[in-house]
């Protein structure tokens, strides 16, 4: 980081130091299960404290950025995707962080089934569509879904 203008900004180091970490993990520079560098290497990197770096790390690994292991040293954790609740789609969110989304129908089925009806505030006569959905983020299995609808809609 040669411009070091980030320093300057009205947040604590650490967090600006995670930021760009976070930035830095996310732009692959490192590999999953690999040594992230040592925090003495960090701290001249980012030219802050040893202090500024280990508390910028914990952070990380309590989001599930990196992992410890004593004695060896700071690795990168697989990515885990936390979602917040927002406005967006799963799949719109999922593009927004550069991941590759699909979804695969497993069954679609129109049925009468009291309870859901019941759930979905409509008469127990109506149709009602069921969806179940694979949810694929990066080629792999993220979720399962079971979806209920009124027919009309």
């Amino acid at each position: 980081m040669s411009d070091m203008s980030w320093k300057f900004r009205r947040q604590p180091l650490y967090l600006r130091v995670r930021e760009d970490l976070i930035r830095r993990i996310q732009s692959g520079e490192y590999e999953v299960d690999h040594m992230i560098p040592s925090q003495k290497d960090l701290a001249e990197l980012y030219q802050v404290s040893d202090i500024t770096i280990r508390k910028a790390i914990e952070l990380l690994c309590n989001d599930g950025y990196l992992y410890r292991i004593q004695g060896k040293g700071t690795f990168m954790a697989k990515r885990r995707i936390n979602r917040v609740l927002n406005h967006m789609s799963f799949a719109e969110e999922m593009r927004s962080r550069g991941l590759e989304v699909e979804s695969r129908v497993i069954t679609l089925d129109v049925l009468k089934d009291r309870r859901v009806a019941r759930e979905l505030k409509i008469l127990p006569t109506r149709d009602i569509v069921k969806i179940e959905r694979l949810r694929l983020v990066d080629d792999k299995a993220l979720a399962f879904e079971t979806s209920y609808f009124p027919a009309n809609l």
